[in-house]
């Protein structure tokens, strides 16, 4: 599949995570509702990682990835940003975790809307530039 094939698979299907958990927010059900947007934020990462390179990336915690090739195009802060709510990865998985916030599934659901709707077609039509074809370090098992 050519890469920005993959990509957009990818972003359809962070979409639809990125819907189900808005939906899921509304209704104020917050562990549901994280979990979906914190799928859609990693799938859209994903989608950013795969407009570099079609290698097949089998991790969760991808924002060290995006950083690693990205802060400098979208800067240090949104890369924080990223970490940060990926790092709630499981929080929202099993019981007994810490509690899960409104705020939390808010910061979630602006992030997975800055990565759908703006990050990722940015990088559709601005292409990154590499020599070659970058493949993202340390993205397999």
């Amino acid at each position: 599949m050519a890469i920005n094939g993959k990509v957009q698979e990818y972003l359809a299907l962070a979409t639809k995570y990125f819907k189900a958990g808005a939906l899921t927010a509304r209704a104020k059900n917050w562990e549901p509702a994280l979990n979906s947007l914190l799928h859609s934020i990693e799938l859209s990462v994903k989608a950013a990682l795969y407009t570099i390179s079609d290698e097949e990336i089998h991790v969760h915690q991808v924002a060290g990835h995006f950083g690693r090739h990205f802060r400098e195009r979208f800067g240090t802060g949104l890369c924080r940003e990223l970490a940060r709510t990926l790092g709630k990865y499981n929080i929202p998985r099993y019981p007994g975790e810490e509690e899960i916030t409104q705020k939390d599934v808010q910061t979630a659901l602006v992030l997975a809307r800055k990565f759908i709707e703006d990050i990722v077609p940015d990088l559709l039509k601005n292409p990154p530039r590499h020599n070659g074809r970058a493949k993202p370090a340390s993205t397999t098992r």
